[in-house]
Formats: C-alpha cells, structure tokens, sequence
C-alpha cells in the first residue's frame, strides 16, 4: 500500500505535466494567451475520454501512435538538415554534474514507466512469454524516451545558441517554430495534444487500479461500482488540472525536480522488486495470501519495508534538488548520485534479509487453487 500511495502521486504528477503541454498546445492553436483556457479544456477533453474508457482510449491510441510518429520523424529532419547539428553538439565542454544529471532524469523516467507495464500487462494472454514481454516494453520505452530526450537536448541547445527563439519559456511554441510554423506547426501542436490525451487517460486508470488495491485490501471487497470510478476519475484529473495551473510558469524547472523526487523514491522501491522477482520468489506467489494478513505474508513485509525506508533516508545527504542540496552533492560539484546510494543501500539490506525470510510457494498458488500445504505438516499427517 505505502508504494501504491506514491504511485498515485507520481500519476497525478505525470497528468499535470502533460496538462501544461497540452494547454500550450491548445492555446496556440486557438491563439489564445490565457494559459487557463489551454489547460481546463484539456481537463474536460482527458476527464470525458477517460470516463467513455477502454475502447475509445485504444481508438486514440492509434491515431496519436501515427501522428506522434510522423511527427517526431519530421521535427528531427528539421533539426539535422537546418542546423549543423555537429557544430552545436561541439559548443559545450563535458561537465560531470550535467552528465550525471541527465543519467538520473533518464534513470527516472524508465523506472517510473513500471507501474504503467504493470497496469497494462494484465491484460495480455496468459501464455504471452516473459521474453516478449520484456523487449516490446524495452523497445518502446526506451527506444521512444531516447528519440525524445535527444531532440529535446537539441533543441536546447539551438535555443542557448540562439537559434529559432526560447525553449525555456515556450517548449511547445518553440517545437512548432522549429518544424516551420504554419500548418506544419498546427499538425505538431495536433500531435503533442493527442499524445498527451492519451497518456492522461491512462494516468487517471492508473490511479485509480493504484486506488482500488488499497481500498479492497481494507475493505474485502472485490467490486467497485461506476459512480465511485467516475468520482476517481475527476479527482485525480482536477487534482491535475489545479498543479498544472500552478506550475505552468515554471514548467521544466518544476519538471525537473518532480522527475528527479520520484526517482529518490522508486529507486528503492525497483530494487526490492527486481531482487524479489529474480533472486526470492521468482515469480512464484500465494496470491491469495497477498489479501489475507494472516495468511503466509503476514500484515507487515518487515524486509521491505525497512529496506525501502533505509533506501529513500540514505539519499538524503546526497540529493540535488531546488529545494534541498545534500552537504555531500556541494562537495561534489553538484552532481546528484543520490540514486546510486539507494540502489547499493537497499540491495545491500533487502537481498540477505529476505532471502533468509522467504515464504515463496513451490509454484504459484492462484484463486480456487488447492492450498498448498508444508512438507512437515504433510509428513505428521
């Protein structure tokens, strides 16, 4: 439950960033200056499609999927045939504390992309192999975050050059001056608001899986009705729509910072994970048991609990961040390895502790299935 709080926040998080995208967007394309109107209309377009639900959701999915593709594909022709790309990566010396910053946002977002595969991947057949489940999700995150990230450093670093106007203060205008303004530039406005739409959708579903885990967990039941869902789903989109009003004067900065906080959370929160599935339980669960507290898991994981505590305090001293600088980053230069700590940390605490307290079955034990029952017992039987 401790985790799936913050998971809802970082969908939440997520949703508001793309809000003040997508109401950039919107404005520019309605050549309105009011950064409200962008964002509210937004809201409402995200909160209907994701109340219609499922079939509409995939029926936007696919349109934004060609859109994006094409539009990406276009953006990065522009750059390399206007600009002599070269030149412009040669202008800035290396610097360890950028490099490193760039690591750990890049670190951050894939780890924060797990519970979106964890969300979806319930959906897929149960004899889809683990292999191909691995590397379509690798493909596509990524294969898309590096595409992006790497325009995005370039056009960067054309605004610092001075070229083609001020990425800093107007992302999205400045992406649709980059492809020429015009039409061209309405079509990648287009793009960003359908991207964005869609992956929104899927922030508020998200949360709201994150929500009913937790509620059934304490209140035993299997059933949620569609009024509570639809209540779910306007909170957290409101919730959205009130931080991206807030945060869309100083959107990277703020950005940069909310992607850089939830990297010091799930770092822990991944390695526990990864350790469990591939060293401890190996993917063998009494899944019953996991809704049970006095079942073979108990109330409380003390292994990971204690280790993801340990994992996210550990940071502290080292962290980079607007509103905090850990005494060991200064001594550093400014680069945050916050991260690395945490990884080291919790692995060094949580992979003894649990291997020692195993309560894996011998294979998966699943709704209805007999209950398995321990050698010793059977033997005294």
């Amino acid at each position: 439950m401790i985790p799936l709080v913050l998971v809802i926040l970082m969908y939440v998080g997520f949703a508001s960033t793309g809000t003040v995208l997508s109401g950039q967007a919107i404005n520019l394309m309605l050549g309105v200056d009011v950064p409200a109107v962008g964002i509210l209309l937004f809201g409402a377009a995200t909160a209907l499609l994701a109340i219609l639900g499922y079939k509409y959701i995939h029926a936007l999915g696919r349109i934004a999927t060609v859109l994006g593709l094409a539009g990406f594909l276009y953006l990065t022709l522009a750059v390399a045939t206007k600009f002599d790309v070269t030149q412009l990566m040669m202008g800035k010396g290396f610097e360890w504390p950028t490099f490193l910053t760039a690591v750990a946002l890049g670190a951050g977002w894939q780890l924060t992309f797990g519970p979106y595969v964890a969300d979806y991947s319930r959906y897929l057949p149960a004899d889809t192999s683990e292999r191909k489940t691995f590397w379509y999700t690798f493909a596509g995150s990524v294969g898309g975050a590096q595409w992006a990230m790497t325009l995005g450093a370039l056009a960067g670093g054309l605004s610092a050059a001075k070229l083609g106007g001020d990425f800093l203060k107007n992302q999205v205008g400045y992406m649709g001056d980059l492809a020429g303004g015009g039409l061209i530039a309405v079509f990648i406005y287009l793009m960003i608001v359908t991207g964005k739409l869609t992956v929104n959708c899927l922030n508020a579903y998200g949360a709201f899986m994150c929500g009913v885990t937790i509620s059934t967990a304490v209140n035993r039941r299997d059933t949620v009705s569609k009024a509570v869902r639809i209540a779910f789903i306007v909170a957290v989109i409101g919730a959205s729509v009130l931080i991206a009003l807030f945060a869309s004067k100083d959107f990277l900065n703020l950005f940069k910072n909310f992607v850089l906080l939830l990297l010091m959370v799930f770092t822990p929160w991944s390695v526990i994970n990864l350790v469990d599935y591939y060293k401890i339980s190996r993917d063998r669960l009494d899944i019953p048991a996991l809704y049970n507290p006095d079942g073979r898991y108990g109330r409380w994981n003390a292994a990971a609990l204690v280790s993801y505590g340990t994992g996210v305090v550990i940071q502290i001293p080292f962290l980079a961040q607007a509103l905090y600088t850990g005494p060991v980053t200064k001594l550093l230069g400014g680069a945050d390895i916050s991260w690395l700590v945490g990884i080291v940390a919790t692995l060094a605490i949580y992979y003894p502790w649990a291997k020692a307290t195993n309560r894996a079955p011998a294979q998966t034990i699943y709704p209805g299935s007999p209950v398995e029952v321990p050698a010793a017992a059977a033997v005294k039987g």
